[in-house]
């Protein structure tokens, strides 16, 4: 999920607009296709749906209430981690792909997100 968060503001800034943290209003909705290996197994998720708020600093999953604070944003990459530190994504601002690491009963998640742009406001 760093990824995503990171490609978003690659977006942002090829639109002319910074991502600095003192910017209001910026946000973007990413749709994003992409695999999730856990205990062995891999399965394939189409259409989930990740939001990053520069103005909250936070990126959200799907209709979440409660995003993951961004811990990182330069001219390649965009990174959150979850409050508790249990979940850790980084997106690539350029690509647009994304990868997110959690930890689950004791075994690793891990999800791999192919994302285009779904929607800008400012």
């Amino acid at each position: 999920m760093r990824y995503i968060l990171a490609a978003t503001l690659l977006i942002l800034g090829a639109a002319g607009v910074t991502a600095a943290p003192r910017e209001a209003g910026q946000m973007i909705s990413l749709v994003c296709d992409g695999t999730k290996k856990y205990d062995g197994r891999t399965g394939i998720f189409e259409n989930s749906a990740l939001t990053v708020d520069l103005s909250k600093r936070a990126v959200f999953h799907e209709a979440e209430d409660d995003g993951y604070p961004i811990t990182l944003v330069d001219e390649a990459t965009v990174a959150w981690m979850s409050k508790d530190g249990s979940i850790k994504g980084r997106i690539n601002r350029a690509t647009l792909e994304a990868l997110e690491t959690a930890t689950l009963g004791g075994l690793p998640l891990v999800q791999r997100y192919y994302c285009k742009r779904a929607a800008r406001q400012f």
